[in-house]
């Protein structure tokens, strides 16, 4: 599988994390494999063949063409049914709320249409996306219409509650989950018990939900070689010890860290191993929006 990010340009990089694309000509698998939560919401366009989720029910739904994949509090089990083309708008951890205008706790845990959820706005965002023909342009026309989209009133009031929490949910973000969430409270100026509510309205899950997967999503930059010091690591990514790491992994990864990296996974992996195109976060993010 070939996988690509790209950073946004200047005017959309206080909410979006990276654009990526993730293209395969011939992968099929006969079985779900786990995609892992990193606390963002997503926007995924498929241009080739449908993907299959399995339910904990042991139900099986063969998801729609363009997606919101809302905050994540354990893994969801993928299929592939034949040729993978994706295109992917993934959102910091408060960055989808401006555009969305709706609680983000309405979707943690849910897939749906992404039709559903903007009702008729940017209508054409799909069918320009599937016509276009390159990375490149994909991401100049999603640019083009996040940026008509967007709202930002509420998180550009310094003093309100929304402001407020994007402060903090950017500070768990930039120090991989690795900020006590005491001091973030001390911080923002919000009490424990408001600043909860104002993240499952812009976050769709809780501060200290969000930073315990940040932190997990740091084991695996962490990762240096086939034989890791899981102590190490655990005290490296912010645990107390390792067996709090282990925790983490089975809550998140459905096992234990050693289980889970026996053997490949296809999709995860890319995401968990990014190659990132330097060459077009210089021009996007000298681009002239």
């Amino acid at each position: 599988m070939q996988y690509l990010e790209c950073a946004p340009g200047p005017r959309l990089s206080k909410y979006i994390r990276c654009f990526w694309q993730l293209d395969d000509d011939a992968s099929i698998s006969n079985s779900a494999e786990p995609v892992l939560p990193d606390g963002s919401i997503e926007i995924v366009f498929n241009l080739a063949d449908p993907f299959r989720r399995h339910h904990s029910d042991n139900t099986i739904e063969t998801q729609p063409k363009t997606i919101l994949v809302g905050q994540m509090r354990g893994l969801s089990m993928i299929q592939l049914t034949g040729r993978v083309s994706l295109f992917g708008i993934r959102f910091k951890p408060c960055g989808a709320f401006p555009f969305l205008q709706m609680p983000l706790s309405e979707v943690t845990e849910r897939i749906p249409d992404l039709g559903s959820v903007l009702n008729g706005r940017a209508a054409n965002l799909e069918e320009r996306i599937n016509l276009a023909g390159s990375f490149r342009e994909r991401i100049t026309i999603a640019e083009s219409i996040l940026l008509n989209l967007i709202n930002d009133c509420a998180i550009s009031d310094r003093q309100s509650g929304e402001y407020r929490a994007f402060q903090a949910a950017e500070r768990i973000a930039q120090t991989d989950g690795c900020v006590p969430i005491d001091e973030l409270v001390d911080t923002v100026g919000l009490s424990s018990r408001h600043l909860g509510r104002q993240f499952l309205n812009i976050v769709g899950i809780g501060p200290k939900l969000l930073a315990r997967i940040y932190r997990f999503q740091k084991v695996f930059k962490a990762l240096q070689d086939q034989s890791p010091r899981w102590s190490s690591i655990a005290y490296e990514c912010g645990y107390y010890d390792q067996a709090h790491l282990i925790r983490d992994f089975n809550e998140f990864a459905g096992q234990n860290p050693t289980g889970y990296l026996a053997r490949p996974h296809e999709i995860s992996d890319c995401f968990t191993k990014k190659t990132l195109m330097s060459d077009f976060s210089n021009t996007i993010a000298s681009a002239d929006w």
